[in-house]
């Protein structure tokens, strides 16, 4: 059985990324190994993490919370779909990060799953070459889909509020 090893952190749920692993169980028999890098939050993302009811165990910090909860959700839907995948979180270093899983048993290919071009730290550091060349495996690249425009205005005119009359017809 072939060994996949999936690395990504803010992207595990993107559908591109679920439906590239759909067609790779698809091609032959496949287990998956899924690397959360325990990337520093930003202050967007530690709010999300609290938007998301994240709550640090004691003596954790934020970034380790939020990539065991991403990790969790991940697998969780690798499992809804049938699939056999593990996983961990690791080093903040995306290539260091896979360091270990890669030593540890015969990988086919290793999925990087980033933000779209404009917002990856990952891929403006050249991320899926620099896996290429390190461990001399396919490197299948995913990139995220770009969020929708933001419209330009700036306030959201308040919506009219009709008040209720009841009106009884006895």
């Amino acid at each position: 059985m072939r060994h996949v090893v999936i690395v990504g952190n803010q992207t595990l749920s993107e559908p591109r990324l679920l439906e590239t692993v759909k067609g790779l169980a698809a091609e032959e028999p496949t287990t998956f190994e899924v690397v959360v890098p325990v990337t520093p939050l930003t202050d967007q993302e530690e709010a999300l993490r609290h938007s998301e009811h994240v709550a640090n165990p004691l003596g954790e910090s934020g970034a380790v919370t939020l990539a065991r909860h991403r990790l969790r959700a991940a697998l969780q839907q690798l499992h809804d779909l049938g699939l056999q995948a593990t996983g961990d979180i690791g080093d903040p270093h995306p290539v260091k990060a896979l360091v270990g899983p890669m030593a540890a048993q015969p990988v086919a290919a290793v999925v990087v799953s980033t933000l779209p071009k404009r917002r990856s730290r990952w891929l403006s550091a050249d991320l899926p070459a620099k896996v290429q060349r390190k461990f001399d495996v396919r490197v299948i690249h995913i990139e995220a889909a770009a969020p929708p425009p933001r419209s330009g205005r700036r306030h959201v005119a308040a919506q009219q509020i009709t008040p209720y009359h009841h009106t009884s017809h006895r």
